[in-house]
């Protein structure tokens, strides 16, 4: 069994008034809070128990964030495999992983460093006229 919820708690309540949106995780008895990069601000929150309003911005966007993380968690077929909690967090981190922006230039570079072919100074060529052309 595996769920995925919206949590937030009063002592999280940062100096500039808002809250760090978290997600947990429950997954066999054992529960990981997943910290987000949304903050919610107290006019996005239900006063009595800290839940965010339906209809918001911020509702919506979190409702997206689950989903993904509900499909991600879907594409790593745990239903079939016998994960522990600490290997479905390591891979739905891996999964965000992939989908984080990579620096082109600063790889290149890294690469031609470590390159081993004999046109290694054609690849510096090319590189550097392609950040002349960007301008960078």
């Amino acid at each position: 069994m595996r769920s995925f919820c919206l949590m937030n708690h009063k002592k999280d309540l940062r100096v500039d008034g808002t809250y760090n949106v978290k997600i947990r995780f429950t997954y066999k008895r054992e529960v990981k809070r997943l910290s987000t990069s949304l903050f919610a601000k107290p006019a996005d929150l239900v006063k009595k128990n800290l839940k965010i309003k339906e209809g918001t911005p911020l509702k919506r966007e979190v409702d997206r964030l689950v989903a993904h993380y509900q499909a991600l968690y879907s594409a790593m077929q745990v239903d079939l495999k016998n994960y522990t909690l600490k290997e479905i967090m390591a891979g739905l981190e891996g999964e965000l992983r992939k989908q984080e922006k990579i620096d082109f230039i600063l790889f290149s570079r890294e690469w031609i460093s470590k390159a081993t072919i004999k046109g290694a100074a054609n690849y510096t060529t090319t590189l550097n006229a392609f950040v002349a052309f960007l301008g960078k």
